[in-house]
């Protein structure tokens, strides 16, 4: 059993039953995740990353059965590369999500006590609230390591 007010399942103690085979929140069942590298010229490496997560439940939806209560699988790509200039310098580069991929990784069911741009505390509408995955990103540096 637990607790959880925002969820669209409770029974009238505000209680929902979590049965055994019930997915955790916010953890996805399924996870793939694909590297290849290539090297050339022997000092410079060049990788591709690609990363899968399935479908999760939000949090507050230890029972699976809100229908506010999942979020979709998504799908990023990184590249990075490295060229290693001499025995102490290397410089690198890395882009985390490649193609700008718009997705959400975490979730919560909540109340909304803000309806239409103002509080109001007569109006308790559940609500899925989400946290948005990093944008795309790029990275250059350098490294130097002191004593080789």
């Amino acid at each position: 059993m637990c607790i959880r007010d925002s969820n669209r399942t409770v029974d009238g103690n505000q209680i929902i039953t979590v049965n055994p085979g019930n997915k955790m929140p916010n953890i996805p069942e399924h996870t793939f995740k694909l590297r290849a590298e290539y090297t050339a010229l022997g000092a410079w490496v060049t990788g591709i990353t690609a990363n899968y997560f399935s479908e999760i439940y939000a949090r507050g939806d230890e029972n699976n059965q809100d229908v506010n209560g999942t979020l979709p699988g998504y799908a990023v790509v990184n590249l990075d590369s490295t060229y290693q200039a001499s025995k102490s310098l290397q410089i690198f580069f890395k882009v985390t999500n490649l193609f700008d991929e718009s997705y959400e990784n975490m979730g919560i069911l909540g109340r909304n006590f803000f309806v239409g741009g103002s509080f109001n505390s007569d109006t308790n509408r559940a609500e899925q609230f989400r946290g948005l995955g990093a944008p795309l990103g790029a990275f250059l540096g350098v490294k130097y390591s002191f004593g080789g």
